[in-house]
Parts: structure tokens; sequence; C-alpha cells
């Protein structure tokens, strides 16, 4: 039996462990004597971790929706190659904009030469989103191009600005160019987390992905990105697993952990009210060439 529920923490973590600590133990002491319990689990982690957010017990959702994701100034997002992170730039841009939010789109990635942003370029453009790309001469071409136009979007403080660095530490390299213009600046990065992927499946490995990312790119994360999936073999159990995992390494590193990420396909079976974290409802846009982008309204 459930007697309370955990609804309000402060904003410092260390403080926040410290209190989850006596509460567990108490909550231990309580359930050895009289086999009953003051708090759930996963309330626990919720109040450590996401800063009290609630959710009413129970509480089930039919679509991929609920909390919204607040992200706005200028977001970079990283992660190691294969983790996802250009398919959640360009549904984040996708979301973001479909919220009234101006938004430009940079393609940082200049070390693989697939699946990147200017894949999706027109489909983007088509829903009001300007993406920085090279010229057009230059866009199939594997070179370490960095446009100027990039600078000129980090000048201008409005709407949302999102650099899809590349994969690694190799990838986040170029976000080192541009270290002395963002150091004053109120930056998001954003570390994409997908546990079925080699190199993060244990909490380890995305701390070490982590420090080699920070370490190139002379900047210092700020928040997690769930993007648990095995692409068309993914099952709601998955998102589950997926957000525990992403849950657990945040709260191991301090982060806030942003959203979590789930495929469109599922938006009927999964159950929102199981996260306390919003969930970007991923439509695929960077697909191989034998198979067709989802559509877009």
């Amino acid at each position: 039996m459930i007697l309370f529920r955990l609804k309000r923490v402060t904003d410092n973590p260390i403080r926040n462990v410290i209190l989850a600590t006596i509460l567990f133990g108490v909550d231990t002491l309580i359930n050895r004597k009289y086999k009953t319990s003051l708090f759930e689990g996963r309330e626990i982690i919720d109040f450590v971790c996401r800063r009290g957010v609630h959710r009413e017990p129970g509480k089930r959702e039919g679509r991929i929706r609920g909390m919204n994701i607040d992200l706005n100034g200028i977001v970079v997002v990283t992660g190691n190659y294969g983790s996802g992170k250009t398919e959640v730039s360009v549904n984040l841009a996708l979301e973001r904009r479909a919220k009234g939010i101006d938004v430009r789109l940079a393609d940082l990635d200049l070390v693989n030469p697939y699946f990147r942003t200017r894949e999706a370029r027109h489909q983007l453009r088509r829903h009001g989103i300007e993406v920085i790309l090279p010229r057009e001469q230059y866009m199939a071409a594997d070179l370490p191009i960095l446009v100027r136009e990039v600078a000129g979007a980090l000048r201008e403080q409005s709407g949302l600005v999102i650099l899809d660095a590349g994969g690694d530490d190799a990838g986040a390299t170029v976000l080192a160019s541009l270290a002395d213009r963002l150091r004053d600046l109120p930056v998001n990065m954003l570390q994409v987390v997908n546990p079925f992927r080699p190199f993060t499946e244990s909490i380890a490995g995305c701390i070490a992905i982590k420090k080699q990312i920070e370490a190139a790119s002379k900047m210092k994360m700020t928040g997690v990105v769930g993007n648990a999936n095995l692409i068309d073999e993914t099952l709601p159990e998955h998102i589950y697993d997926g957000y525990e995992f992403a849950a657990a390494f945040a709260c191991e590193c301090h982060l806030k952990l942003e959203f979590i990420t789930a495929p469109d396909s599922l938006a009927a079976e999964v159950e929102t009210g199981r996260m306390a974290c919003p969930v970007l409802n991923i439509k695929r846009q960077l697909v191989p060439p034998w198979k067709a982008a989802a559509a877009l309204t």
C-alpha cells in the first residue's frame, strides 16, 4: 500500500539524493516491520532525477503526448554513431515548429556521409524550418565544411537553433571551433542514448562516450535524450526499458532527462503515464533509399 506520493523537491541534485536516501531508509524499515510501503520505488527515482514531476497512479494515455518539451535558444544534439541523434534533431525541429516556434537546424555532421540532416532538408523547409547547409555544389561531398551562416544563427537570440553534431568525439570536434562563440550563450547540450546500440548498452559505456564528446567539444553536457529503439522491431517494452535506462544514466551524471522518443507507429500503444518526462513522437525521415520516409502532416 502506498501512503504518500512525492510531488515537490528542490533544484539541488545533491540535496535531492540525500533526501531520497533518507526516505528510502525510512521506507525500508517500515516495510520490514509493517509489510507496507510509504513510497513507490519509481517515485523515489523521479524525486531525485526529474525534480518532482508527479504522475497520477494508474494514469494511462493512449496517444504519445502529456508533458511538453521545453527547449529554446541553442540546443546541441550529440551522441555516439548510430544513436539516432540526427533523426531526433529532425523530429525535434518539426515538433517545435508545430508549436509555433521559429526553428533553424544546422547540419554540423562533417564526418559521416550517411543519414545527415541534409537528407531531410526538403521536408524541413516545406514546414517552415530554416536548414543551414553547405552550398549545393558541396552537398554530397564528404568534406569538413562549416558554413558561416552557423555563426550568424548563433548571434540571433530568438526561437530555437538546433546544432546536429557528428557522432562520437570525432564528430563533436567541430563544436570546439564554436566554443568561443557559445561560451557566453545559454546552451543546452544533449546526449542521445540508445541502449540497444554497441558501446551504450551500459551506464559505464554512456559515461565514457559523454566524457569523450565533452573533451572533444570543450563543452559540458546539460541533458539526456532517451532514444531506445530497434528500428522496425521496436516494441512498447523497449520504450519502457529505455526510459528506465536513460533515467538512471541522467541520474548518475546529475543531468536532466529532457525527453525520450517513441516511434509514431506505437503511438496507440505506449502508455506515457509510465514516464515522468516528455515523449517525442518520431516519424522517421532518414531512411534507406528503398524505403519511404514517414508522412508529415
